[in-house]
């Protein structure tokens, strides 16, 4: 039977990142959280492919061509809630650290990874279905890590999220992963983040002049860009233990990570940003959206603090009929603070690594 509708098709990740890099997560109840993806996309296996084009053949054309080594990747989109955000900013970011607020109720604190620590993200395991009991998909994509995640909120809609991941190139068919027994539903558990619950605070390094921006907020974005060492494989680790079918990774080192935002708001009365720009002002800037109420005392809460930024543009222009003013700033790393960027995330979930 073919013609399987892409409404079938039923990705998870796994709960928790995997003990290490090499290490997939193993079939087992809750290992794996059901994934709703708004722009669904199957994971690609890349091959490294190269040929003897170049060699002393005797011929214009290749005679021969060889894998030397594979990688997996996969694009993500998704409406992003309270509950799954932590997961993925645990894998872009690398690290964090959870505190519990009241009985139910956390604060997490996503920092960048401490290079002088390790050079390794947490890894993850995505599972694919597509009917399986017809043999149609049926996979298990280890030692995924986060190449970047772009937030983005606008209008009226749901915080927008994509997240890029790339990984070792290894994929293990059939999963063993049966999904009502080892996948977590997560229908009808999220408390979703709205645009119109967003906020833009701005005020000197110190905490002082704040400037606070909620109705006439029109768009914010926040993104992380995560490089790798591509061409590091790490110890020799092949297809079926076999050389001649390429090499797959044993880890995935980082490189750098690079962050950006930009915002949009209406034109204000005596607007300060051109100033800003000329000015090279020092601002910290905080993106906070306000969820949901949790126990009565404490809501659903996403703050974005960029600790050190400088403005680097300032565009003006028109939007739905109104004057509005477009700012993106550099973002630097704040030697008092002894950081460039940080999220907290407040919500139901007791922990993302346990």
């Amino acid at each position: 039977m073919g013609n399987f509708p892409t409404s079938a098709f039923k990705p998870a990740m796994s709960r928790i990142p995997q003990t290490d890099y090499e290490t997939a997560t193993a079939a087992a109840a809750s290992a794996f959280v059901e994934e709703n993806i708004k722009t669904p996309e199957r994971t690609k296996l890349e091959p490294s492919e190269v040929d003897n084009a170049d060699y002393a053949t005797g011929y214009d054309q290749p005679t021969d061509s060889w894998v030397e080594g594979w990688k997996t990747s996969v694009q993500w989109q998704m409406d992003l809630a309270s509950q799954n955000l932590g997961r993925y900013l645990l894998a872009v970011f690398g690290s964090v650290e959870t505190s519990m607020l009241a009985a139910g109720v956390y604060e997490h604190i996503f920092k960048p990874l401490d290079r002088l620590t390790t050079v390794q993200l947490a890894a993850y395991s995505i599972i694919e279905h597509l009917a399986p009991a017809q043999n149609a998909v049926d996979k298990k994509i280890p030692s995924m890590v986060a190449k970047s995640l772009q937030l983005a909120s606008s209008g009226k809609a749901k915080l927008d999220g994509t997240l890029q991941w790339e990984g070792s190139g290894e994929v293990v068919e059939p999963s063993a992963v049966t999904w009502d027994t080892h996948v977590d539903k997560i229908q009808g558990a999220l408390n979703y983040f709205f645009a119109k619950q967003s906020e833009l605070i701005s005020s000197d390094t110190d905490d002082s002049n704040a400037v606070n921006v909620k109705c006439d907020l029109k768009s914010w974005s926040f993104g992380v860009q995560n490089e790798f060492a591509e061409d590091d494989y790490g110890c020799p680790k092949f297809v079926d233990d076999d050389p001649t079918k390429g090499a797959i990774r044993s880890h995935y080192l980082l490189l750098k990570q690079m962050f950006t935002q930009a915002w949009t708001m209406k034109l204000q009365a005596n607007s300060p940003e051109h100033q800003h720009l000329i000015d090279r002002k020092e601002l910290k800037i905080v993106n906070r959206m306000i969820g949901g109420d949790i126990d009565g005392t404490y809501n659903h809460q996403l703050d974005v603090t960029s600790f050190l930024s400088k403005y680097a543009a300032v565009d003006d222009g028109f939007e739905d009929g109104f004057a509005v003013v477009s700012m993106s700033p550099k973002m630097l790393y704040d030697t008092t603070a002894n950081k460039i960027v940080e999220v907290k995330l407040i919500n139901n979930v007791a922990s993302y690594t346990a």
